[in-house]
């Protein structure tokens, strides 16, 4: 059984990834109060990279001396485009300065008070504005199911500088918010918008736990 098979109460339900578990809640609260610790914990930078009031960004940074070339792991929060925030990304910071990455965590507006292309615009705005710190060949990018959709269409357009893409565990667009599905959910009729996905130029996995159709979670 694959999406088609879905009648449209079905695959809206599906599109619902709250409606998964019995408490979403419980999970996104990890989120923000991981996102605080690690804030109170480590020197973060809030930055403007652009305009817009949603249009900033976590860095945190090692010092020189823990970090001589520089490595930067840049990361895009998941959340079907419409949750969370760079707050809750930051809950990553301990674990990748342990790895010797520099670390940045990026925010962007959500569906449905911005059109999906504003976000594809934010995010690879926010990666240019860290290439003007970081050498692009020393940057790794790493999203987490709709922010991994993101950064795809980001470098997908003609006018991107490469860098690193981090496929596996936390890189995939895949699973139940595949953004080619999500044109006859909600969110694909919401602002007359239609879900891109990413073109075949850039390679991304299903993540470790996910199936390549979306299916809801007993």
């Amino acid at each position: 059984m694959t999406w088609h098979d879905y009648s449209p109460i079905e695959l809206e339900r599906e599109y619902t990834p709250a409606s998964c578990v019995d408490d979403v809640q419980i999970y996104l609260n990890h989120y923000a109060s991981a996102g605080t610790h690690s804030r109170l914990t480590f020197r973060h930078e809030k930055l403007k990279y652009g305009q817009h009031v949603e249009e900033w960004l976590w860095l945190a940074p090692l010092t020189n001396t823990e970090n001589h070339e520089k490595k930067l792991v840049v990361f895009v929060h998941g959340g079907f485009w419409r949750r969370l925030s760079a707050d809750d990304g930051t809950f990553l910071t301990p674990g990748f300065h342990q790895l010797g990455y520099d670390y940045a965590s990026i925010n962007y507006s959500l569906c449905p008070n911005e059109p999906l292309e504003t976000l594809i615009d934010q995010t690879q705005k926010a990666i240019r504005f860290l290439q003007t710190t970081h050498d692009p060949s020393n940057i790794t990018l790493v999203g987490h199911s709709a922010g991994a959709h993101l950064i795809a269409m980001a470098l997908s357009r003609s006018n991107s500088t490469r860098c690193r893409i981090c496929t596996q565990p936390f890189t995939n667009s895949s699973g139940s918010e595949s953004p080619r599905h999500a044109n006859d959910s909600y969110l694909g009729r919401e602002r007359n918008q239609r879900v891109q996905a990413p073109v075949s130029r850039f390679r991304l996995s299903v993540g470790r736990s996910e199936k390549p159709q979306p299916r809801r979670h007993k």
